[in-house]
């Protein structure tokens, strides 16, 4: 891919908030390997040693708009797919 549209961070929109590192890496991953280029901005601070974690969570997965309803399909499967008992749901 080539051309500064490829990388023009204007065009990203906000997918979904991120829970902890292995759901960024998983949804990261599910979104790369169908063809969706994404970003992940983590909340973690340094000097605040990481304290808007807890309230806002790991971060937010960021697309490109174009890709952003291709994007919802995916993340609707991996929600779908995680096992009873998360999201305090009952199994």
């Amino acid at each position: 891919m080539s051309g500064q549209s490829d990388y023009d961070t204007r065009d990203l929109t906000r997918l979904t908030n991120l829970e902890n590192a292995v759901e960024a890496q998983l949804l990261q991953a599910l979104l790369e390997d169908q063809g969706i280029r994404c970003i992940v901005e983590g909340w973690h601070s340094t000097p605040f040693d990481g304290i808007f974690e807890g309230k806002k969570g790991f971060g937010i997965l960021k697309v490109f708009t174009g890709d952003l309803e291709r994007a919802q399909a995916v993340l609707e499967d991996f929600r779908r797919a995680r096992p009873a008992g998360e999201d305090g749901e009952e199994s």
